[in-house]
C-alpha cells in the first residue's frame, strides 16, 4: 500500500508542485496549480531562426506572387504583353503632344476649328480611353481594393488619368455649355471654353507618365540615382567655381574700373537722349555688350556673366580673347589662368565625378541584384530537397542542391565555367563549410542558415574582385598555419629526440645484453 499525502486545503495554493505518492505500479505525477502561467515556449536556436526567417521571407514573397495572379484581372495587369503596350502609348503619347503643340496650336484656330481637327479628336479620345481602360485593370487586380492606396504608381497615373478625362471629356461638355449659353462671339471663337482654355497646359502633366520608362529601361533608372548620389560632389564643385568666378570677376571689374583709361562703348539711345551725334561704334541693343575689353566687365555682373558664357562655357573665346589682349596683356594671361582652373580643370573635374558615382551605383545596383538572384535560386532549390526541415544546410544537402539546374544556371551568370561547373561546385562545397563545427557523436560538420550560405557563396563567386582587406586575410591565415604546422613539427621532433635518447640510454645501461656482450669481448 503507498503512502499517501495529506489533503491541503481548498484555499490553499502550494508554492511547489506536491508529488502525489501512489501505488508502486503507478507513475509519481506533478500536481499543478490549474491557474499557474503556462511554461515559457522553448527557445529556438539563433541558426535555425535565421533559416526560418529567410524562408518565411521568401514565402511571403510567394504568396504575394500567387496573389497577383489570383485572377483574370492580375494575369491581364501584370502580363509583359500589355506593360510593353501600355508602354508603347506612353511614349506616342508624348510624341503626339509635340505634334500637337506645333502644328495643332491654338493661335492656329480658323473658323472655330483647329488645323488637326477632327484628326486630333480622335487621336485624343484613343488616348483618353486606353489610358482609363488600362488603370481600371490595374484596380480590379489589385486584392484588396484598397492596396491601391499604398501603390504610388497607380496613384500617380490616376491623378494624371483624372486630368486626361477632365481636359478631353468634361472639358469639351462644359465648352458646349457655356458656348450655348453665350451670345459673344469671341466664346464661339474660342471654342466656348474661356477661361477654361488655359486649363489645355494640364496635358503637360502627361509627360511625366514617361518616367515609367525607368521601369523598362533599368539603365535610366541607374543613371538617375547616380545624379542624385553625385549630388553632393556636384555642389562643392559649383561651390568652389562660383568663388573662383567671384574673385577674377573682381580682379577684372577693379581693374577696367577708371573710366578715363578704359571709357565703355556709349549706347545708341543715350546718345539719342541727350541729342548728339550718334557714333559708328554705339550699342542698339540696350542689353548689349560692346566689342572693347571694358564693357565686357563694366560691373560686378557683367563680369561674372562674361566669365561664366566666355570663360567657363568657351563662347566665343577668340573675340574675348583679342578683346582683353587690346588692353592689357596681363588681363588676357589671367584669363587664360581662369580658364584652365575652370573650363579644362573643374568641368572635366564635374564629369568625371559624376561618372565614377554613376560606376558606383550601376555597381552596386548589380551586386544587389546578383545577389537577390543568388537567394531565390538557393531558397527554391532548398525547399525541394530539405530533408530534417531545420532551417539550416549541410553538406549533403549542398551536394542536392547542385543538382538543381536552376542553381547551376545562376552560377553560370555569376562567372563559372559550365565545362568546370563539377570542379567549381565541389571546391565551393569545401570552402562552404570549412569553418564549421564538427559534431563529435556523428563526426559531421553543422550546417549554414541559409543567409549565411546566400552570403558565402556571394563572398566566393568567380567574379568578385579581391580586395586589399581579401588579402591581408590570406595573409594572416597564411601565417596562422604556418605556425600551427610549426608547432607541430616542433613537438613532432621532441618526440623523436625523446625517443632516441630512450634507446640509446637503454642500450647503455649497466646489465643489459649489448653491455654484458661487450664486456666479453673486451675480456677475449
Amino acid at each position: 500500500m503507498g503512502v499517501k499525502t495529506a489533503p491541503l486545503p481548498s484555499n490553499a495554493v502550494p508554492d511547489k508542485p506536491v508529488l502525489a505518492i501512489g501505488d508502486k505500479d503507478k507513475k509519481m505525477l506533478p500536481v499543478t496549480d490549474k491557474n499557474a502561467a503556462p511554461p515559457p515556449p522553448p527557445e529556438v536556436p539563433d541558426a535555425l531562426a535565421e533559416g526560418m526567417t529567410s524562408m518565411k521571407r521568401h514565402s511571403i514573397m510567394q504568396m504575394e506572387e500567387e496573389k497577383k495572379m489570383a485572377s483574370i484581372w492580375a494575369r491581364i495587369a501584370y502580363n509583359s504583353n500589355f506593360e510593353s503596350l501600355t508602354m508603347f502609348f506612353i511614349v506616342t503619347n508624348a510624341l503626339w503632344i509635340g505634334i500637337d503643340t506645333e502644328w495643332n496650336h491654338e493661335s492656329l484656330r480658323q473658323d472655330g476649328k483647329l488645323p488637326l481637327e477632327p484628326t486630333s479628336i480622335f487621336v485624343e479620345n484613343i488616348y483618353c480611353v486606353y489610358f482609363t481602360f488600362e488603370l481600371i485593370v490595374r484596380f480590379l487586380a489589385f486584392s484588396p481594393k484598397s492596396e491601391c492606396a499604398k501603390d504610388s504608381w497607380f496613384v500617380f497615373d490616376s491623378v494624371l488619368v483624372a486630368c486626361m478625362i477632365f481636359e478631353t471629356w468634361l472639358m469639351v461638355i462644359i465648352g458646349e455649355i457655356m458656348k450655348s449659353a453665350s451670345d459673344g462671339e469671341q466664346e464661339a471663337e474660342a471654342g466656348g471654353t474661356g477661361a477654361l482654355s488655359s486649363l489645355r497646359l494640364l496635358r503637360l502633366l502627361r509627360l511625366a507618365r514617361m518616367g515609367r520608362l525607368m521601369r523598362f529601361v533599368p539603365e535610366l533608372g541607374k543613371l538617375v540615382k547616380g545624379m542624385i548620389k553625385a549630388a553632393r560632389s556636384v555642389v562643392f564643385i559649383l561651390i568652389f567655381l562660383v568663388l573662383v568666378m567671384y574673385v577674377f570677376a573682381i580682379i577684372f571689374t577693379g581693374t577696367f574700373a577708371d573710366r578715363t583709361k578704359y571709357p565703355l562703348t556709349p549706347y545708341c539711345h543715350h546718345e539719342e537722349a541727350r541729342g548728339d551725334n550718334l557714333t559708328d561704334d554705339c550699342v542698339d541693343d540696350p542689353a548689349g555688350f560692346g566689342e572693347l575689353g571694358q564693357d565686357l566687365f563694366a560691373s560686378m555682373g557683367d563680369s561674372v556673366m562674361t566669365l561664366f558664357t566666355r570663360g567657363v562655357l568657351g563662347d566665343n573665346l577668340d573675340e574675348t580673347v583679342q578683346a582683353i589682349l587690346d588692353q592689357s596683356l596681363v588681363l588676357m594671361w589671367l584669363f587664360f589662368i581662369f580658364f584652365a582652373i575652370t573650363f579644362a580643370t573643374l568641368l572635366n573635374m564635374l564629369i568625371g565625378v559624376i561618372c565614377e558615382v554613376i560606376s558606383d551605383s550601376a555597381a552596386e545596383e548589380e551586386e544587389e541584384n546578383s545577389r537577390h538572384m543568388i537567394e531565390d535560386t538557393i531558397i527554391n532549390a532548398f525547399h525541394d530537397i530539405d530533408q530534417n526541415s531545420d532551417g539550416t544546410v549541410c553538406v549533403d544537402e549542398w551536394n542536392q542542391m547542385c543538382d538543381n539546374p536552376d542553381l547551376r544556371l545562376t552560377m553560370t551568370k555569376i562567372g563559372i565555367e559550365e565545362e568546370m561547373m563539377e570542379e567549381r561546385l565541389q571546391q565551393m562545397s569545401a570552402m562552404l563549410f570549412v569553418d564549421q563545427e564538427v559534431d563529435e557523436e556523428t563526426g559531421e560538420r553543422a550546417g549554414l542558415t541559409l543567409d549565411q550560405l546566400v552570403q558565402r557563396v556571394v563572398d566566393i563567386r568567380p567574379d568578385q574582385d579581391a580586395s586589399a582587406l581579401d588579402l591581408e586575410l590570406l595573409k594572416a591565415q597564411t601565417s596562422k598555419d604556418h605556425m600551427i604546422m610549426k608547432n607541430r613539427l616542433r613537438k613532432i621532433k621532441w618526440c623523436l629526440r625523446k625517443h632516441v635518447n630512450t634507446e640509446f640510454h637503454g642500450e647503455n645501461k649497466p646489465g643489459s645484453p649489448n653491455n654484458k656482450d661487450r664486456g666479453s669481448r673486451k675480456s677475449k
